[in-house]
């Protein structure tokens, strides 16, 4: 211990009238205490230092509380080891004088003594003045490994039991600024370090403070290192990371600050290009994205973000992305081009019926309508588009009012099944305070007459209040089977009922 924790130990915090979180120091002070009486604690003091506490108490208290001061010194510590005092002067005076200046020999005589003992850790009020000094003169002192912590660090660190000689050889455990103990991987860095802590510290990494100096962000921690983090304003996850980055968070929190960026450098190029109003582009945007086998336009983005697609080549596929035309008649192909057009909800097209699509302005999808559409009266002959189908079915999703009462959901789905071979997908359900049902169904109509089936019997169901058609989309023609010539198995039915239901129309459907 130095000197300043040392005669913490014998006469309490405050001593030197500094008051500062002083409720914390005095819980910690005890704690050592108590760990010194228990045999748990060894703690050596060099005669040099004892001495050195006796000057300082004597000066501000007299020769006699100086005196009983050193007793206690005695009956607490260790002093009795063989070492070598002048060679550990000789030592400790090289060290002095290639530190900064800032620190008194007695404390600085600790750093060969705990060298030669080979202990735990030094204890000391400002570990980062000693830690300067070692990283100065790591010449001089090769061996040096000890951490150099508060008496909060280093109440956490035993309590963890984080020391050498009960360390985990797979383990390390740094402190934050704050003295709270980080477990880390050993080979760690401060990389490793910031992604612990939070995702955004780590991307946002500029530089690493270890024991108060600056150190390269891919240096080796170990236990009792005091790590700081500097964040930037603009600074981004560095591929090269991944090259010294041993945990796994680290490694999937760079992977993730790379898309992210690289999506945001794809948007800015979009931008650009097109405007700032991308909006109105995106059904061409999800075109593009379909013939380059992108998930999502976000997807898209980040390869033209990471140059993956070059520029010039998504302008001339964006520009290129139109309706699939044969013999002047646009086929509806969902798969393909259905960002292109969408089936209008005044008159509910579905695939057998005859169609006309109605064009818009702009980017703006084709609308497509009956034949015998009451609205295409009022246009001209050139706002018509010949249109065919090709999809033998449609996907609708449907939400329904009903009059809650127990044991209402399960029959009016079974009877869907068994009588009007559909096999409803519950996409939710809730129940309002006055008493209504809110049923959101998906399911797929092959032709006019089964859609109308349905809807006759959703209607003419006594507790129904309204039903609304909230989508309808065309889905593509059946695979007979995969590559294997296996056939598809369907997803996961519950008496024949296929459904993806949430937690909470799991727990409601067992009411009904």
């Amino acid at each position: 211990m130095c000197l300043d924790t040392l005669v913490d130990l014998i006469l309490g915090p405050g001593w030197n009238g500094n008051y500062d979180h002083f409720d914390g120091r005095l819980d910690d002070i005890q704690q050592l205490r108590h760990w010194v009486e228990t045999d748990r604690l060894v703690i050596y003091v060099p005669p040099l230092l004892i001495a050195a506490v006796q000057m300082t108490v004597q000066a501000g208290y007299g020769v006699e509380h100086a005196h009983h001061v050193v007793q206690q010194i005695l009956r607490l510590c260790n002093s009795n080891l063989a070492i070598d005092n002048d060679r550990v002067l000789d030592q400790a005076n090289v060290l002095l004088l290639n530190g900064e200046g800032r620190l008194d020999l007695y404390d600085v005589v600790l750093l060969p003594i705990a060298s030669a003992l080979k202990i735990d850790a030094i204890v000391a009020h400002q570990p980062a003045l000693l830690t300067q000094v070692l990283v100065a003169d790591h010449q001089e002192m090769p061996t040096i490994d000890f951490p150099v912590v508060t008496v909060s660090g280093f109440i956490r660190l035993a309590t963890n039991q984080c020391f050498h000689s009960a360390a985990n050889p797979t383990e390390i455990f740094v402190l934050t600024p704050e003295q709270n103990v980080v477990s880390l991987a050993r080979g760690a860095t401060p990389v490793d370090f910031a992604y612990t802590i939070h995702t955004r510290l780590g991307d946002r990494c500029l530089k690493a403070l270890v024991n108060g100096t600056e150190v390269p962000l891919d240096t080796l921690l170990k236990t009792g290192d005091v790590v700081k983090i500097v964040k930037g304003e603009d600074v981004k996850p560095d591929p090269a990371w991944l090259k010294f980055v041993v945990t796994r968070t680290a490694k999937q929190g760079i992977n993730r600050g790379i898309k992210r960026y690289q999506s945001d450098q794809g948007w800015q190029m979009i931008k650009q290009a097109l405007g700032k109003n991308v909006r109105v582009y995106r059904q061409r945007l999800e075109c593009v994205a379909a013939e380059l086998n992108c998930a999502s336009t976000h997807e898209l983005a980040g390869k033209l973000g990471a140059k993956q697609i070059k520029l010039d080549a998504f302008m001339t596929l964006l520009d290129q992305c139109r309706f699939q035309q044969v013999d002047d008649q646009v086929v509806l192909a969902p798969r393909r081009d259905s960002a292109h057009w969408r089936l209008a909800s005044c008159c509910t097209p579905l695939p057998g019926d005859a169609i006309v699509g109605v064009k818009s302005r702009g980017d703006r999808p084709m609308r497509i309508h009956r034949q015998h559409c009451p609205k295409l009266k009022t246009l001209q002959a050139e706002q018509l588009q010949d249109v065919a189908w090709n999809c033998d079915r449609c996907q609708m999703q449907l939400q329904i009012v009903m009059t809650d009462s127990p044991d209402i959901v399960r029959p009016l789905l079974n009877d869907l099944v068994e009588h009007y071979d559909v096999k409803p997908d519950l996409r939710g359900l809730t129940i309002a305070k006055d008493g209504k049902l809110w049923l959101s169904l998906s399911m797929t109509v092959t032709s006019r007459p089964h859609f109308e089936a349905v809807m006759q019997y959703l209607q003419t169901n006594a507790r129904a209040i309204r039903i609304k058609m909230t989508k309808l989309m065309p889905l593509p023609r059946q695979p007979q089977g995969n590559s294997n010539g296996k056939q598809r198995p369907n997803r996961c039915t519950l008496d024949g009922i296929a459904r993806r239901p949430t937690k909470a129309v799991r727990l409601r459907l067992s009411d009904h």
